[in-house]
């Protein structure tokens, strides 16, 4: 089978975060399936286009088996028309086309720019999710089958043991983009009571740096990184924070990424490799990746909830070790991409199988 997974974004390169990870399933399924699998860039096929004309469109459209569009929504200052002559000659020569998302782009609880995405999901002939919750959200926007495809990590990236970032007391990371503005609040006076009371502690931000967390004392203000470098920065620290808003109706569709990351990420502990301490807001996302005080802490979205959590982490040294050694076995027998890649081989698989969907795009949007 061959496989091109078309990327919308412009301005992502294949090195960056998101971009990896939503194709690293496909890098490994190519190297064990024998099937063939590529990633390309719509601005690179426009290109073509312009050289070749229409001829490059009709190339494309028979050169593939299957075409995923991962996160796609209708670029900017377009109309869903502009991507009709793509999709309309994937259809006429009979492939299929799977829609590929691990957020909610109904716009409904966060404008996040999504524009046109749910009509365009609705256009494919199924959607792969990365969380159940997710998969009832869009067959309930789409109506179109759902495949739950989660999210994993390469050994490649997060298992090698160095460390670069090294720190000689305990670290406390956090990272994310500016949507959790909301989310983070939570650890306003959390954070600077922590750094105070716990001289030998640091605070390592990386990402997003919100006003209400600035200038604190032993803080590391890192900026976004690409995939490599961002995973020896959660690899640097001992401990890994994940708030989310559990009253925010947008996080019920987020996946635990940041702890699975945070777990998996290997470094030397004693004689051991060990993940970090990872401690999340207790809802369905983290409870998807987090058993509580076997491999992870779930704690309670109120300051006092963050405060004692955090507090129990670093002053409870025996009860850190454990909850690092057991996330580092748990995530890696879990969500190892490696050993779990069969799980995209036979979504896919099933969805060439079924019939092409009519759904036309008038209809859809």
């Amino acid at each position: 089978m061959k496989v091109l997974a078309l990327h919308f974004a412009a301005d992502k390169t294949p090195s960056s975060p998101q971009i990896y990870r939503a194709n690293m399933p496909l890098y490994v399924l190519g190297q064990h399936s024998g099937w063939q699998c590529e990633v390309e860039q719509w601005g690179n096929i426009l290109a073509e286009r312009a050289q070749y004309g229409i001829q490059a469109f009709v190339a494309l459209a028979q050169a593939y088996d299957l075409f995923i569009f991962p996160r796609m929504t209708v670029p900017k200052g377009a109309t869903l028309d502009a991507l009709k002559p793509l999709f309309t000659l994937i259809r006429m020569a009979g492939k299929h086309i799977v829609y590929e998302v691990d957020d909610d782009f109904s716009n409904l609880y966060r404008d996040i720019g999504a524009d046109g995405a749910m009509a365009l999901a609705a256009w494919c002939d199924a959607i792969t999710v990365t969380t159940p919750y997710l998969s009832q959200w869009m067959e309930r926007w789409t109506h179109r089958p759902t495949f739950v495809l989660p999210n994993m990590l390469h050994p490649d990236i997060w298992r090698k043991p160095e460390n670069r970032l090294f720190h000689e007391g305990l670290v406390i990371g956090l990272s994310g983009s500016p949507t959790h503005s909301g989310d983070w609040q939570v650890l306003e006076t959390v954070l600077p009571r922590i750094l105070e009371e716990n001289p030998t502690v640091r605070l390592r931000m990386t990402g997003f740096h919100p006003p209400y967390l600035q200038e604190l004392p032993r803080t590391d203000y890192l900026p976004p990184n690409d995939y490599s470098g961002y995973a020896e920065i959660v690899r640097s620290c001992d401990v890994i924070l994940a708030p989310v808003d559990p009253h925010d109706e947008f996080n019920r569709s987020k996946s635990p990424i940041k702890v699975i990351e945070g777990m998996g990420a290997t470094r030397p502990l004693g004689n051991s490799h060990a993940g970090a301490a990872c401690i999340a807001t207790d809802n369905q996302v983290y409870r998807l990746a987090i058993e509580q005080e076997q491999n992870g802490l779930l704690v309670e979205h109120t300051s006092e909830g963050w405060y004692q959590g955090l507090t129990r982490i670093i002053r409870d040294e025996a009860l850190r070790t454990k909850l690092q050694l057991q996330a580092h076995r748990s995530v890696w027998k879990r969500f190892d991409v490696t050993i779990h890649w069969t799980l995209w081989a036979r979504a896919y698989q099933k969805i060439v199988s079924r019939p092409i969907n009519r759904v036309t795009m008038e209809a859809s949007s």
